[in-house]
């Protein structure tokens, strides 16, 4: 989701010229990152089954047969900046969420049908840290030059 995101504003953005980010040593991309439970939420006459393997592994379902959409459990994440920094550390800010707590740009990451508790909770900070973890660097092609 992050090289996905990351690739679409560089999409969005006008770069002066060729060589524009030949001058940058490094370029960042900041996201925040969190989790939201929703419960008690209303029911309706259908019953949910749970599938042996969900078809998107964004979307999970608990291990128990039947299940409903009382609860849920969405993990998310919002990109804040990309800038880039010259080998002076001249901070350039290519482009900034001007509102970073709207939902405009929030990225699901994960849809869960489980009760928000404190170890649901945990679980996932934990797997999602783990995932953060073992980033690699984003390379993206702007003007047939890799970056």
């Amino acid at each position: 989701m992050l090289d996905h995101t990351c690739n679409r504003i560089f999409q969005l953005l006008d770069f002066p010229g060729e060589n524009f980010f030949e001058k940058f040593q490094k370029i960042e991309f900041f996201c925040k990152w969190g989790g939201d439970g929703s419960s008690g939420q209303s029911q309706y006459m259908q019953l949910f089954k749970a599938a042996k393997q969900p078809q998107s592994e964004s979307i999970e379902v608990p291990e128990e047969e039947n299940f409903s959409e009382q609860n849920l459990f969405l993990f998310s994440m919002v990109p804040l900046r990309l800038f880039g920094t010259t080998a002076t550390n001249e901070k350039v800010i290519f482009w900034e969420n001007t509102k970073p707590s709207s939902t405009k740009f929030c990225r699901p990451l994960k849809f869960k049908y489980i009760k928000e508790t404190t170890e649901s909770t945990l679980a996932e900070v934990k797997s999602i840290e783990a995932e953060i973890e073992e980033l690699k660097p984003f390379e993206v092609v702007i003007n047939g030059k890799i970056f």
